[in-house]
């Protein structure tokens, strides 16, 4: 498959470009014609031989690539050497990710016109067969940062091979099968970069199993930050009877997943301490990891260590740290001191062989519920249901918000059964009884005034509804629409005329002509003035406040109409808190209707003699509308 020319001439406005794992075995000079903004090219696992496919000037249209990837492209196990004459024509180039081939001859994998790359400071191996560090080794990209070489099996270090990359910030050499003396070399090398991250894990079993703790004063004076040296094979991290300190700049050590027994050094500026899957528990037992006066340590893992039971000093001096992972250990009790952990928020005791936690642990622990917040994850335990257990199973469900997942845990009781904690209150209760040890709580009162309230809550809620419901609107409005002001008592309308759809030729032919149109009056009418795509409430209770009077138009559609209802009872509630007690609402009967038919509240305001009744005949007209405008004025 490959990739004709100027496939790409129309899309000048292309940022980024993936043809990874699509076979490619061939690229044109052109192929890459009219990308003169592209950013990011990822061209990984092809088939494009480095000495073949990549001809002279093929990457000279890109002048804004920033990031390249054409690792993992071998045809064969020995990568190609990559040309540098053609990847020179990159001067924009930040990160190239490519295949590297053993140079054992050749002094220089990364040739002369690599020198030219003055923003090139990421550098990422694919396949990689580099087997030393030499003095020319790097030589042409001194202006690396990031160097990721962690599937580069290197043998040897030379002198002044890492030292000139002054700028160098994270370097990742895992995988190596170095000698000790290579080792030390290799540190040296790196201490006089600006390393803040070094990575050196996956070492061969045929290197050194004792970790040599010089190498700490190495980086005393450097600014190294972050130390990882997981999965390796030291079993042994002490120094000199634990007097090594872990240099100053180091914020973050890893020593997971090698084969240690021992592990003790001074770390009082030291954060993030990973030593999981070790074997650290014999030692553990007997001496502490850490002699120094004070820590600053915020968060230690100690999980998958054979741990059967720790110094109880252990963690006395560990007043900043914040979280603690003891999972998956031997511990059966919690027998060492928690109390100056002011500032732990997570601990893990998952899958530790615990079953109950003693009075004084879990006092200590409620306390620490309140000043940090703590939370305790006992997942994977079969914890005890018994009479012994009690108290520690009535403070768990005290504070079941600080113990993650507490549902799932399993509980078994002095009989051999088990049960699951997915009604904890229910098996606290049940133990309870049994042990006679405590008067059973009853907690009806509690949820009877509980009821009580909700009861009262829900009539007063039912009672004042339309009050609710009025306010709610109105100060929705309110953020809605410019309201004009109050004090002025000007309005936009001077009237809101609510009625049912039927009676629309009514409002067209009688009410606008005789009231607007004669009377100059001027009407707020829903189908003519509401704002479209507002909330028809919405619309309903700001055209009520922004009118003088509200007239409805009483037929039995109004009544059974809910929009129309809701307008009325708008109106009322306007009346009352908005009008200091004004009659604003005006009810004209157009149809002849019973006092069986209308409402309570609406009865009440026809009997106030708040009403007129629409006579229907050409002479009670005129006096109807006279007196309608009168109304209005």
């Amino acid at each position: 498959m490959r990739i004709h020319s100027r496939v790409f001439q129309n899309l000048n406005r292309l940022i980024e470009l993936d043809i990874s794992k699509n076979r490619l075995n061939h690229l044109e000079k052109e192929s890459f014609y009219g990308l003169g903004n592209l950013k990011r090219l990822c061209l990984q696992n092809n088939f494009l031989s480095y000495k073949s496919t990549f001809p002279k000037d093929i990457f000279k249209p890109l002048k804004s690539l920033v990031y390249l990837n054409i690792k993992f492209n071998s045809n064969s196990r020995e990568p190609d050497d990559f040309s540098d004459e053609t990847i020179s024509d990159l001067i924009s180039l930040e990160s190239f990710e490519l295949d590297i081939a053993d140079m054992n001859a050749i002094h220089e994998p990364f040739k002369s016109k690599f020198s030219t790359l003055k923003h090139l400071t990421n550098l990422t191996r694919g396949e990689c067969k580099l087997s030393a560090f030499r003095q020319r080794t790097f030589i042409n990209v001194l202006h690396l940062e990031y160097l990721d070489l962690s599937t580069c099996p290197i043998q040897w270090i030379f002198n002044n091979s890492l030292s000139k990359l002054r700028n160098l910030r994270y370097l990742n050499v895992s995988n190596m099968n170095l000698f000790i003396d290579e080792y030390l070399l290799l540190f040296n090398e790196v201490a006089s970069t600006n390393i803040k991250q070094l990575v050196i894990a996956n070492t061969s079993d045929c290197v050194i199993s004792k970790f040599p703790v010089s190498v700490f004063k190495v980086f005393n004076n450097t600014g190294l930050e972050e130390f990882y040296l997981n999965n390796n094979v030291f079993s042994d991290a002490t120094g000199n009877q634990c007097e090594e300190s872990i240099p100053s700049s180091v914020k973050l050590l890893d020593f997971s997943s090698n084969r240690l027994i021992q592990f003790c050094f001074r770390m009082p500026f030291l954060k993030y301490l990973y030593l999981q899957n070790n074997s650290l528990g014999s030692f553990l037992q007997f001496k502490s990891f850490m002699p120094s006066p004070t820590t600053q340590l915020e968060f230690v893992d100690f999980s998958f260590n054979f741990i059967y039971e720790l110094k109880f000093s252990t963690f006395q001096r560990h007043t900043q740290l914040q979280t603690l992972n003891l999972s998956n250990n031997n511990l059966h009790n919690i027998d060492f001191d928690v109390s100056n952990m002011k500032a732990l928020k997570q601990l893990d005791l998952s899958n530790i062989f615990i079953g109950t936690l003693s009075h004084d642990i879990m006092d200590t622990f409620t306390n620490m519920f309140e000043v940090s917040g703590l939370r305790i994850d006992l997942g994977s335990n079969v914890l005890r249901c018994g009479c012994s257990s009690t108290h520690f199973l009535r403070l768990m469900l005290n504070n079941h918000n600080h113990f993650n997942n507490s549902n799932a845990y399993n509980c078994k009781f002095d009989n051999g059964t088990s049960i699951l904690l997915n009604n904890l209150g229910e098996t606290v209760l049940q133990l309870e009884k049994e042990c006679d040890k405590h008067v059973l709580i009853i907690i009806v009162v509690t949820i009877g005034i509980s009821l009580s309230a909700i009861t009262l809550i829900a009539g007063l809620a039912y009672r004042y509804r339309w009050k609710i419901r009025y306010i709610y609107y109105i100060t929705k409005g309110k953020y809605t629409k410019l309201k004009l002001a109050e004090n002025n008592k000007i309005y936009l309308y001077d009237a809101f005329i609510s009625y049912a759809d039927r009676e629309q030729n009514f409002i067209i032919n009688e009410c606008i002509p005789n009231l607007e149109e004669t009377g100059n009056k001027k009407l707020c009418i829903h189908q003519r003035d509401f704002i479209p795509g507002e909330d028809i409430t919405l619309n309903i209770t700001n055209a009520i406040h922004d009118s003088k009077r509200t007239i409805c138009i009483i037929t039995r559609a109004f009544l059974d109409s809910y929009y129309c209802m809701f307008e009325f009872n708008m109106a009322r509630m306007e009346s009352i808190y908005s009008r200091g007690g004004e009659n604003i609402l005006f009810l004209v009967l157009h149809e002849h209707i019973t006092s069986r038919e209308l409402p309570l509240v609406m009865l009440e305001i026809v009997q106030r003699q708040s009403h007129i009744e629409y006579p229907n005949d050409e002479q009670g007209n005129v006096v109807f509308w006279d007196k309608m405008r009168e109304t209005l004025t």
